[in-house]
């Protein structure tokens, strides 16, 4: 069977190599999780930057005008909150912490709450609920002194789990090709 027989999902070999590079990325992560934090807004916060600074300038041209202002409304915002992004990637940094604070808090209410309502997967909701409250709690000690580690922390996590993902799915498609059916 070729490659191309499971559903064209692409190389395990190549995909088991993505999965283990992502993983080590995200593992590595996990020991400099400030700097993921602040250098992933800090990039965020250059592209606005530049960003805006085109689209500005395109809305001072001749073919903007059919657009009126927005153009340049845009262009201003995204300008704006590039150079916030850029320059001050700690404060960034503690309010998307505070406001993953604040998620976790209301996600763990919706979880203990849908506990007395579904009859199946009480302890389910509860785990999640349970879950969720100590994010939060972890999120809410430190804070902001630890908004950025926090960050970094999910970052990496995720950065981890798309990893491991990757890996699940070259598996997959190593299975699906030797059986010869499709993902």
């Amino acid at each position: 069977m070729d490659g191309e027989s499971a559903g064209n999902m692409g190389n395990p070999k190549m995909l088991t190599l993505l999965g283990v590079v992502v993983l080590i990325l995200g593992i590595i992560g996990l020991f400099v999780m400030s700097f993921v934090a602040t250098a992933i807004i800090s990039i965020a916060g250059i592209l606005l930057l530049v960003g805006g600074i085109v689209i500005l300038i395109y809305g001072f041209t001749a073919d903007a005008r059919q657009y009126g202002m927005w153009p340049t409304i845009i262009g201003g915002v995204a300008l704006g909150i590039g150079i916030i992004l850029a320059l001050f990637p700690l404060l960034v940094a503690a309010i998307i912490t505070l406001f993953l604070g604040i998620f976790f808090v209301i996600a763990a209410l919706v979880a203990f709450a849908a506990t007395y309502r579904d009859e199946h997967g009480k302890a389910g909701h509860l785990l999640v609920g349970l879950g969720n409250l100590i994010l939060a709690l972890l999120v809410f000690l430190n804070w902001p002194g630890n908004s950025d580690t926090v960050l970094g922390f999910f970052i990496s996590i995720d950065i981890i789990l798309g990893g491991i993902w990757l890996l699940i799915l070259a598996n997959a498609l190593k299975n699906a090709n030797e059986s010869g059916s499709k993902v």
